[in-house]
């Protein structure tokens, strides 16, 4: 169970490496076991970030929290200057790990935040504390921010009621 692997993470605190083990598929055995590994690390002359190891690839929470991702938005919006937006969770780890396709995507997003309390868990124990910003929670105010700067929003959807749904909700 991945509370049972987080709370033997929980013993290792003050470590700069974490190791999360995902048990998944436990009668396959330890050698099965996935590792994701959590780093502390501040690059020269940047804000702390919290890098996430998928063997040789690194993935960076690079904004801590909602305000801030909303304020980088704002600024690139303000600018006409455009962004990719990951929000990571442990779904997501899982598959950043497993598939190198998926990584090579999640490494072109220009912000990502955390969408998930394990993540946000993680960074905790890595003396990185980042917020929880879960993806739905920034639909609403992305769409606001857009409209602030009179930037157009598009809208992907199954239907076209479900489209119109969404732009009259917007």
């Amino acid at each position: 169970e991945k509370s049972t692997s987080l709370s033997r993470l929980a013993k290792m605190k003050g470590a700069e490496t974490f190791h999360f083990h995902s048990e998944d598929d436990s009668s396959a055995g330890p050698a099965a076991q996935e590792q994701i590994i959590c780093d502390r690390n501040t690059p020269e002359g940047k804000e702390t970030a919290l890098d996430f190891r998928f063997g040789s690839d690194r993935l960076t929470i690079t904004h801590p929290d909602f305000s801030a991702a909303l304020a980088e938005v704002d600024r690139r919006l303000a600018v006409r200057e455009g962004f990719a937006l990951a929000t990571l969770n442990l779904d997501h780890m899982v598959k950043l790990h497993r598939e190198p396709s998926f990584r090579a995507v999640y490494g072109r997003q220009d912000i990502v935040v955390a969408d998930g309390n394990p993540v946000v868990w993680l960074s905790r124990l890595a003396g990185q504390p980042v917020g929880l910003v879960p993806g739905a929670d920034l639909v609403v105010p992305l769409a606001r921010v857009a409209a602030r700067q009179g930037v157009r929003v598009a809208l992907v959807g199954s239907t076209a009621e479900a489209l119109e749904a969404a732009a009259t909700a917007l």
